[in-house]
């Protein structure tokens, strides 16, 4: 694996994993989730079960084994592209903004659900003021997309 990851990444994934799964092993691809997730992951329901059926041995996947759902997983997941793509949906005239109104819908209605206030504190965040009425979301997806700083 070594090939795949460098080795502050298997690092990080060792010390992530260790502190989620006390027991050395995933019991459930619902633990899987959390862990990728915490990681900074975003894999779906229906393949973490393809992940955790793939790869568990004796009911469970060891590390080494989850080393192999990452790089599976990694081929396959572009979260900054796939964001970008669902807001250039609703960006009918293809004018790189959509309106505030339809981006607090998208954020409060959909997926894992932000509040009014995670909201207006992404706006801040991407240097928009909450009452901006139009909203360029390529900003947003940057915003989204930058991993917070590692002190």
């Amino acid at each position: 694996m070594s090939r795949h990851f460098s080795e502050r990444e298997i690092e990080d994934f060792r010390q992530c994993f260790s502190c989620c799964v006390r027991q050395g092993f995933v019991s459930s691809p619902e633990q899987l989730g959390f862990i990728m997730r915490s990681l900074g992951y975003s894999p779906t329901k229906r393949e973490l079960i393809k992940y955790f059926n793939q790869y568990k041995g004796d009911d469970r996947v060891e590390f080494d084994q989850f080393l192999l759902i990452l790089f599976e997983h990694r081929k396959v997941e572009n979260c900054p592209k796939e964001i970008l793509a669902a807001f250039e949906a609703y960006d009918k005239d293809r004018k790189g903004y959509i309106t505030a109104r339809e981006l607090r819908s998208i954020l409060t209605g959909y997926g894992e659900k932000l509040t009014d206030r995670d909201v207006d504190a992404l706006l801040k965040d991407v240097g928009l003021s909450t009452t901006a009425t139009q909203i360029p979301y390529r900003k947003v997806v940057e915003a989204l997309a930058t991993p917070p700083p590692d002190y």
